[in-house]
């Protein structure tokens, strides 16, 4: 039995190869051990999106510039959620 991340097919993913979003990187829990899996896990279920430079959604960001506005980031993330899956 495998140990490692799964795609929803069964196929075991590296993580190495799943990109890291700008939005990742300029968040707190980016290199925080305790977030790792939950992190990749969502960058997984994002993958197509993220190859295809479209908005990541990630509601649990934690910026780690005080003056960036969260929660204009999270309208946007579920306005663009909303547009993409037409309601």
């Amino acid at each position: 039995m495998s140990h490692g991340y799964l795609l929803d097919d069964g196929t075991e993913i590296d993580p190495a190869t799943v990109p890291t979003p700008t939005l990742c990187k300029s968040c707190m829990k980016n290199t925080d051990a305790k977030e790792e899996t939950i992190c990749m896990l969502n960058r997984i279920d994002q993958l197509e999106e993220i190859k295809n430079n479209e908005r990541f959604c990630g509601f649990s960001y934690e910026p780690i510039d005080p003056s960036v506005n969260k929660q204009q980031l999270f309208d946007a993330m579920e306005q663009y959620l909303e547009k993409k899956n037409g309601q």
